[in-house]
């Protein structure tokens, strides 16, 4: 799969998905349904908002996508290099701030209302997006070696 493909299934794709719910199934206006425009709004509450959803989905799918594409976008950048100590701590760091997203809605930075459920969907849809883009090893950047160093031919 092709660099452009992976970062459009797995980082671009879960991003639309997360606006998508967010915009469809909330009725609030919240700062991101403000930014489209209104037939955007209106086509997607009056298609596929109407298809039922549970109250944890509706509440929560939004902020898995967009940890799992946060999470995707990291382990692509670490692809086939995921158990360096290197990567994970950029694993850990990225863990952190995709937390803080949730978390700092606490103290109103940013602002939104914090949410436990919402705090273990982005973590866990990180985790899986990490998981799922740094791990394979058909993934590895053929230019580089176990560590990250460029591989030098002899030839």
């Amino acid at each position: 799969m092709a660099n452009a493909r992976r970062i459009t299934l797995l980082v671009v794709l879960p991003l639309v998905l997360g606006v998508v719910f967010y915009v469809a199934w909330r009725t609030e206006e919240v700062r991101v349904v403000t930014w489209l425009p209104l037939a955007v709004v209106r086509a997607l509450r009056g298609t596929v908002g109407r298809i039922p959803m549970p109250a944890i989905v509706v509440g929560s799918a939004s902020d898995a996508a967009w940890g799992f594409a946060f999470g995707a976008a990291i382990g692509l950048v670490w692809r086939g290099r995921a158990r360096t100590p290197r990567a994970r701590l950029w694993f850990a760091v990225g863990g952190a701030v995709a937390a803080y997203a949730e978390i700092g809605q606490l103290w109103q930075l940013p602002p939104g209302t914090f949410d436990v459920v919402d705090l273990v969907a982005i973590a866990l849809g990180y985790a899986l997006g990490v998981f799922v883009s740094g791990n394979d090893e058909r993934l590895r950047d053929p230019g580089l070696g176990g560590e990250g160093r460029a591989v030098v031919s002899k030839e």
